[in-house]
């Protein structure tokens, strides 16, 4: 399915007063308005779901309380979470400044489905007979 996620910005009213500007992702807290512009949303909420994922695992957004501007911010200087490893690398790909880099939402949620429901041997085996199959890929319902 190709979903078009694209909104004209002609004006900073509703992203100004109608919103936090502490968890819009890079290409939306930058956007400049006028009558050509688009700001496509593909991928900013997944970026918004990573800021907030600090305060979920109990430490300080870095953009709320570690001072961080979403607009100028390079990822170097995010904060370590306090996480499963596996977390840690989703947060970081969630964050990621440009959009085509950044996780895909469903990627996440897939990866958070495999890390709380998944079978442990997925997220710590290392010889090639503990390696997740496609047919308990399938199973688990992660497809």
């Amino acid at each position: 399915m190709n979903r078009v996620h694209d909104l004209k910005f002609t004006s900073l009213y509703l992203i100004v007063y109608f919103s936090n500007h502490f968890i819009h992702s890079p290409e939306i807290s930058t956007a400049t308005p006028g009558s050509w512009t688009k700001i496509s949303y593909t991928k900013s909420d997944p970026w918004s779901a990573g800021a907030i994922a600090y305060e979920i695992f109990g430490n300080n957004n870095p953009f709320t309380n570690g001072g961080l501007d979403p607009r100028t911010y390079e990822e170097s200087q995010l904060p370590q979470i306090e996480a499963p490893p596996i977390i840690k690398s989703l947060v970081n790909g969630l964050l990621k400044r440009k959009p085509r880099e950044r996780l895909s939402a469903e990627f996440a949620a897939n990866i958070c489905g495999i890390f709380c429901w998944g079978p442990s041997v997925w997220l710590n085996g290392s010889t090639a007979a503990e390696r997740v199959q496609d047919s308990e890929v399938s199973r688990f319902g992660f497809i």
